[in-house]
């Protein structure tokens, strides 16, 4: 099961973490509208303690998920990081 989905885009200079609302299925991911130009990542681990835990999968922890974001961004050249989600 994927539990994040990013969508770079080359030249971006801005990446929206999209953070899914509670009780959707895990793959399936709320994608609130960006502007053509900006590059995406969609999380949702399908349980709502991933702010606590993470959320690559139920073993995983939060600095895993933390460490894979960092290098997400990094390899993105996005200089801007923009998180986005709705109240659980």
């Amino acid at each position: 099961m994927e539990y994040y989905h990013p969508e770079l885009k080359e030249g971006a200079l801005t990446l929206c973490i999209h953070f899914s609302s509670r009780n959707k299925m895990p793959g399936r991911y709320d994608k609130f509208p960006t502007t053509k130009n900006v590059s995406n990542i969609y999380i949702n681990p399908g349980r709502n303690n991933w702010y606590l835990n993470g959320f690559l999968n139920p073993s995983e922890s939060l600095s895993s998920s933390v460490d894979l974001l960092c290098s997400i961004i990094e390899k993105s050249g996005c200089k801007k990081v923009v998180c986005i989600g709705s109240s659980m």
